[in-house]
């Protein structure tokens, strides 16, 4: 089952777009690294640092039955990657039994 889901917004200048999101009421959960955890309202999403053609934005699914959620997600990644000016990579990180879907 899901438990959280999230955007994911990769971008050059991590600060810069914490300080803008910040302006908007944005409220830092958590910050490891190159990774910082927001939420405003009830939306919670990432900032993370990211190369030039790393950029762009995601969703990621953190799941209580990762193996079961993983194999969802690559079965439907192809169904995904046909659909027009829309490829998204599967990002994988079972430390945190999170699953993200990237723009490219």
């Amino acid at each position: 089952m899901i438990k959280e889901v999230r955007f994911d917004i990769g971008c050059e200048n991590l600060e810069k777009m914490l300080e803008f999101y910040k302006k908007l009421g944005a409220k830092e959960m958590s910050r490891e690294d190159d990774f910082i955890a927001l939420e405003i309202g009830n939306v919670k999403f990432a900032l993370w640092k990211a190369e030039e053609d790393q950029q762009g934005v995601g969703l990621t699914f953190v799941s209580d039955d990762y193996e079961k959620e993983k194999a969802l997600l690559k079965n439907e990644k192809t169904v995904i990657e046909e659909w027009e000016d829309c490829n998204m990579v599967l990002f994988e990180d079972p430390d945190t039994n999170a699953m993200s879907l990237l723009g490219e």
